[in-house]
């Protein structure tokens, strides 16, 4: 009788969401974000009973995982295309583009750059079919600016592309939140006139049924409306 009893306690706090497995998947800039580390620790805090498990993937990527089942839920910087039937994406956070400039760069003591001051330059991007949001969005970025990067190089993941501006193979455009990779040879300065912003949204199954993860939507939905409610304030 005790074993059926316990048995019935941990089915009912894993329905609770209170213990069980989360599998997270991440794009490469999203855990440089304070509010990627402060929503998972204060999760982790909450539910000390779910283990957390972590994958580094493009965002077209965390799609295809969460639509194959080994992935629970995804941080992605958002494409633009239409997500497929049983995907659900919940805003969590927008900030500003930034440029990233090598230190010895003309324009590294600028106090703002406007993009039009790039247009010769060559740019390290996220390879073409990559699948990240903010590959499309650079794009547009200079598209707005009317011009098209040249590419200088070419790297999956964000710090790579801060080694190679620092290495000197030419300039990028990044959201503000990577100034988290603090290294020498570079220097982060702010864009004038960019409407682009980069957007940290979540991803996850709208039939989903696991208890973990429908508590860490919630979780994550409370702290989208809490961003939400901060930007609404004058």
């Amino acid at each position: 009788m005790a074993q059926v009893e316990h048995a019935e306690r941990v089915a009912q706090r894993a329905r609770s969401g209170a213990m069980g497995n989360l599998d997270i998947g991440y794009a490469s800039s999203i855990p440089l974000s304070d509010m990627f580390s402060g929503l998972v620790q204060q999760y982790a805090q909450s539910r000390p009973n779910v283990t957390l498990g972590f994958s580094e993937m493009s965002s077209s990527r965390q799609i295809d995982a969460l639509l194959d089942g080994s992935l629970d839920v995804g941080f992605i910087r958002p494409t633009g295309n239409i997500l497929p039937s049983g995907i659900q994406a919940l805003r969590l956070n927008v900030e500003p583009f930034i440029a990233v400039l090598n230190a010895d760069h003309p324009l590294a003591s600028s106090e703002f750059i406007d993009v039009r001051q790039l247009a010769s330059e060559p740019f390290i991007l996220f390879p073409p079919g990559f699948g990240s949001g903010l590959y499309d969005q650079l794009l547009q970025i200079c598209a707005d600016a009317n011009f098209i990067p040249a590419v200088g190089a070419v790297a999956q993941q964000m710090t790579t592309i801060i080694a190679l501006v620092a290495a000197g193979q030419g300039v990028s455009i990044v959201p503000a939140s990577v100034r988290a990779i603090m290294r020498s040879g570079i220097r982060y300065i702010p864009l004038a006139g960019v409407r682009q912003q980069a957007e940290v949204a979540l991803i996850y199954r709208n039939t989903e049924q696991s208890g973990a993860v429908r508590s860490f939507i919630e979780f994550a939905g409370d702290a989208a409306a809490h961003f939400e409610s901060t930007q609404r304030t004058p």
